[in-house]
This record gives structure tokens, sequence and C-alpha cells, in this order.
């Protein structure tokens, strides 16, 4: 008995550190994720939009009729774009990465792009990653 307690409590505090994933109407999304949407992917409708409470921080993820995860920190800033195998939006990608990938990977399109605190990490079509510096440098190629 006092192990199915504990297993039991396990289970309702793993839960509650998880956090909760509620679908919200687009209009529900920060005022910056909006914009931001509005801006670059106008021409896609939102299939769904998600807003990921943790213990800690609140996310939103927002999935577009052709495929595309656009996800938004809590404040609306954004924090990664994927793709699925669509190009991204020339917009959404830095300038000077931008720039690197048309000299360097003429042929390839960008699909995916996250930002993390030390710069950008870049997924071309092909399954070819490209590590950038926050300040849209060329550090390398990832396997």
């Amino acid at each position: 008995m006092k192990n199915k307690l504990i297993i039991i409590v396990c289970l309702l505090l793993s839960s509650v550190a998880w956090g909760k994933e509620t679908t919200i109407d687009s209009s529900q999304l920060p005022e910056k994720a909006g914009a931001y949407l509005k801006a670059h992917f106008s021409a896609e409708k939102i299939a769904k939009a998600i807003e990921d409470k943790e213990s800690d921080h609140v996310e939103y993820e927002v999935r577009l009729e052709n495929g595309t995860e656009v996800e938004f920190r809590g404040d609306g800033s954004l924090k990664s774009i994927d793709g699925n195998r669509n190009a991204l939006p020339d917009s959404t990608v830095p300038e000077n990465i931008l720039k690197y990938v048309k000299e360097k990977y003429p042929e390839r399109k960008i699909v995916g792009l996250e930002e993390k605190h030390h710069g950008y990490e870049v997924e071309l079509k092909g399954d070819i990653e490209l590590k950038f510096n926050k300040k849209g440098e060329f550090l390398r190629v990832d396997d």
C-alpha cells in the first residue's frame, strides 16, 4: 500500500512539473507573436495555437496549415521555426545568416531556425545544420 501511495504522489508531482498544454485561439497569443506571424506568414492560416505552461515559464506553439511550426517565448519573442521541409520565408532569417546561406549553399533552402542563448542553429534542406553566433557569423557545420 505504501509503494502505491508513493507512486501516485510521484505521478501527481511529475504532471505538475511537466506543465500543461492548452489549445488557445490565435487572438490569445502575445501581441508580439501575433505581429510576427502577420509580418512573415500572412499568407498562411493558423491551424492550431497552443499555450504551454511550465512550472516556471510559458511558451506558445503555432502550427500553420502548410505544416510549419513556430514557437514563441512567453513574451512573444521568436524561439524557433520548423518548416517541416518547407522553405522558410527569407524575412524570418537574420540578414547575415541568409546572405551566408545564399552564397555558400545556393541550391539549399532554409527549413529550420532556432534562436539559442549562444546564437542560431539553422537547418537546411538535406539535413545540413549550421551554427552561427548572435551576430549571425558562421561558426561551423554540425553533423
